[in-house]
């Protein structure tokens, strides 16, 4: 009993970083490029979600209020959600460029959907802010899915 009691305290000793590794590269990614490739993904989920919330509020205060092309603005900017989603899902399980870049395409065709809006109608700083994160995102996302650059 005590020997077991020594070994689960050593266990509790080593470094974290012996456990299990945090990313499982595929044939052709380097655990480096994975990471890349993760953060790139997170940050672009990240700063769409921002996105969408500052978007929702303005809108909500503006003319748009009630109105058939605030809905459609909702469903484009919920296609982009449901994408990025896809996105993250797809690269977590596989870590697989070729298995995600389609669900990365599907999220450009939503945004750029989403830009045509934006560029018609001005909404305040802030909203206008969120965007360019967004559109600049997405082209670390197409260059990291080797993909070409978004023409915004």
């Amino acid at each position: 009993m005590r020997s077991r009691i020594l070994f689960v305290a050593a266990l509790y000793c080593l470094p974290t970083t012996v456990a299990l590794p945090q990313s499982r590269p595929t044939a052709g990614n380097s655990a480096a490029s994975v990471q890349v490739i993760t953060k790139t993904i997170n940050d672009c989920e990240n700063n769409t979600d921002k996105f969408v919330r500052s978007l929702r509020r303005a809108m909500s205060r503006s003319s748009l209020n009630g109105t058939a092309r605030e809905d459609e603005l909702s469903r484009l900017t919920k296609d982009l959600e449901k994408s990025m989603d896809r996105v993250g899902r797809s690269w977590n399980r596989d870590k697989d460029l070729s298995k995600t870049r389609n669900h990365v395409r599907d999220a450009i065709s939503a945004a750029r959907n989403i830009d045509v809006t934006m560029k018609a109608r001005r909404f305040d700083s802030g909203v206008e802010n969120d965007w360019r994160e967004v559109r600049a995102q997405l082209n670390l996302l197409a260059r990291a899915f080797k993909m070409s650059s978004i023409p915004w």
